[in-house]
């Protein structure tokens, strides 16, 4: 009787919280992976590219007007960090609205603090900014 009540027990309680926490850690584990290959993935970038998405994250906003057709902006749309949006108004191809794709976005702040090189490009940027 005792054992068959432990055995209930572990079947109806112990067993599904143990698989609960398991796969809640699992995910954990999962997004925290998955977060720094994105980073390590920007860092991997040319340095023109970087410096287009340190632009980003200076004026912290998600979508800014930009040349779609400049190289390093190239770079980045074929690599699915940026997307090309419509025109900002004109029809010529130099005024189109670039966007940050979601999954690097949230990761900005993290590859700026690991990635020495782009840090420098944000340091120079603000430089150049604060001069003018």
């Amino acid at each position: 009787m005792k054992i068959e009540l432990l055995q209930w027990l572990y079947v109806a309680i112990v067993a599904p919280l143990l698989g609960g926490i398991g796969g809640w850690i699992s995910g954990i584990l999962r997004a925290r992976r998955s977060r720094r290959q994105l980073v390590d993935y920007l860092s991997g970038l040319p340095t023109e590219s970087k410096s287009v998405l340190v632009e980003f994250v200076i004026n912290e906003k998600h979508t800014l007007r930009g040349d779609p057709n400049s190289p390093p902006v190239r770079v980045l749309i074929q690599h699915g960090v940026l997307t090309k949006g419509p025109g900002g108004g004109t029809y010529d191809a130099v005024d189109s609205y670039l966007s940050v794709s979601n999954k690097f976005w949230t990761v900005r702040h993290r590859w700026l603090a690991s990635d020495a090189e782009a840090m420098q490009i944000q340091v120079e940027i603000l430089s150049e900014q604060s001069s003018a």
